[in-house]
């Protein structure tokens, strides 16, 4: 029997190994969400300002802040996904490729599955937290953004509705590519 404190311990461990795909996810994470929001916000209020604005261009405006989340996040976000599966996939699994860390691995008193689950759902992780944790900031600031404008609580609900929309595809798109990039790597 295997207690749960040891497959923590197996995730734990897996996780100190790919330390730098954190890094590398939290990075491309901040630069793809966050800083180019950020730019377009520094955009958007940089030709608001004096107030000589009219209630069509603050509607468009509004449209533009919205529209970051339907059209531009899952471009961007899409690309740095399937990347991140493909490289999660490939390197979560480095041991399937090298004899000693395989005898290892498997020397370790934790069942295959157990050990497999580990390594996949660390492979989860690795993109979801960074994402998320750049994603929730970035829809609340636009969300901000939108009522600092004037946008109605319809015009923050459709921006979090997209936004959460394209989280909920990108997840889909990230399932779907690891575990196709594991098959190929197991087979």
């Amino acid at each position: 029997m295997m207690s749960k404190s040891l497959f923590l311990r197996v995730m734990r461990e897996d996780l100190r190994h790919k330390v730098w795909m954190v890094a590398l996810s939290a990075l491309t994470s901040v630069l793809l969400v966050l800083v180019v929001w950020l730019i377009g916000w520094s955009n958007y209020s940089g030709s608001l300002q004096g107030g000589n604005y009219t209630q069509e261009v603050r509607l468009q405006v509004i449209s533009q802040a919205i529209d970051f989340f339907r059209e531009y996040l899952p471009v961007a976000g899409g690309i740095q996904t399937v990347a991140g599966a493909l490289v999660t996939g490939l390197f979560g699994f480095r041991y399937v490729f090298h004899k000693n860390m395989v005898d290892t691995y498997h020397s370790l008193p934790i069942r295959r599955s157990k050990l497999f689950t580990a390594c996949y759902v660390d492979g989860i992780l690795i993109w979801l937290l960074p994402f998320m944790a750049v994603l929730v900031p970035t829809a609340a600031m636009a969300g901000g953004f939108v009522r600092r404008l004037g946008g109605s609580r319809e015009d923050v609900g459709r921006l979090f509705r997209e936004a959460g929309i394209t989280f909920l595809t990108l997840m889909a798109v990230y399932l779907l590519v690891y575990g196709l990039v594991l098959t190929a790597v197991m087979l």
